[in-house]
């Protein structure tokens, strides 16, 4: 993931449950996830990576990182149904990894069907990865609720009352100041450890 401000070594993290990335805007978040997502592949470079995003001009999307990718309301419906069927029937050995970018705006086009996909990556073992500004992530209902329900994850540039994000207490007095692009809290079992998150070039196709 990167580099823990306290002892200076990596910071690693377990690609399980629902990852969740938050954050203020231009406080790193897209960089966060094409670095966990180079992550991935660089650790099994068989992985299958998927990508849904809210945004037709995704950058993210845009990326040459992903088995498929799908932008905009009609294509995250369709790749949504179409993974949860590949998912009930694929191989089990199978590595893959769903990133879910503007899950909250996701959350309003394709709430069912994404609901239904997080449902069983959770008990197919998948890695899910989902973004989104700390600030409207409010909801602890639907797809919103399933995702803040993991406990896990790192927040940008956080605040104090970001951590209801992830229902865990983050440390009294924090300054967002102290916490430039790329500085975050990575976040696990309701514990709180400050990282600086590796940083990867955006790739053109």
């Amino acid at each position: 993931l990167g580099i823990a401000a306290a002892s200076l070594q990596f910071q690693p993290f377990a690609p399980e449950g629902v990852f969740l990335v938050v954050g203020a805007p231009r406080s790193g978040r897209t960089s966060g996830l094409r670095a966990l997502a180079t992550a991935l592949r660089r650790w099994e470079p068989a992985i299958r990576l998927y990508c849904l995003s809210a945004q037709r001009r995704s950058r993210l999307a845009a990326q040459p990182l992903w088995t498929e990718r799908a932008t905009g309301a009609d294509e995250v419906n369709r790749l949504a149904k179409q993974l949860a069927d590949e998912l009930r029937v694929g191989d089990p050995a199978q590595q893959a990894a769903v990133f879910l970018e503007n899950v909250v705006e996701l959350a309003g086009m394709a709430e069912a069907p994404l609901s239904d996909l997080l449902k069983i990556c959770r008990d197919e073992d998948v890695f899910v990865v989902a973004e989104s500004e700390s600030s409207v992530l409010t909801s602890s209902f639907g797809l919103l609720g399933q995702v803040r329900a993991g406990r896990y994850g790192i927040a940008f540039a956080p605040d104090m009352n970001d951590g209801d994000r992830f229902r865990t207490p983050f440390p009294p007095r924090l300054n967002r100041a102290d916490f430039p692009p790329g500085r975050a809290l990575f976040v696990r079992g309701g514990t709180t450890t400050a990282v600086q998150v590796g940083w990867t070039a955006e790739t053109d196709e």
